[in-house]
């Protein structure tokens, strides 16, 4: 997401202009919340914050005052700002995203065709049906 960052702003002006961002904040509510907006401006406040935080950690070698106000004004540490910054940006795979398990039928199809199986059983039955006396 990308915010117009007008020249001469500091970094914490960004938050409060959450509605001029290229990716509306109602599609992300949508999308993501059930359509609570709020919720989403939380999340993206946050995110800045933890933004801010780390800019101002590289620049300067060390956090300020005025940053560990605004992860406080935002309900965060600077212990959960890192805890953020490190799962979003340095998580590994498995961290990151949650694959389901395999279905059944994904787990069975290496060992045999179950589409061949099925059409040699006819109705379902283990054995296939007599014919006749």
């Amino acid at each position: 997401m990308a915010l117009d960052h007008p020249p001469g702003a500091g970094d914490f002006d960004v938050l409060a202009n959450l509605d001029a961002a290229r990716l509306p904040v109602r599609h992300l509510a949508a999308m993501f919340s059930a359509g609570n907006e709020e919720r989403i401006r939380t999340i993206l406040r946050r995110l800045l914050a933890v933004r801010a935080y780390k800019r101002v950690e590289s620049l300067n070698g060390a956090v300020n005052q005025p940053t560990l106000e605004l992860l406080h004004t935002v309900g965060m540490s600077a212990r959960q700002a890192e805890d953020v910054y490190r799962l979003t940006t340095l998580a590994a795979f498995d961290e990151r995203f949650v694959l389901p398990p395999w279905h059944r039928e994904e787990a069975v199809e290496p060992y045999s065709d179950p589409l061949a199986r099925r059409a040699g059983v006819g109705l379902g039955y283990n054995t296939a049906p007599k014919r006749g006396a």
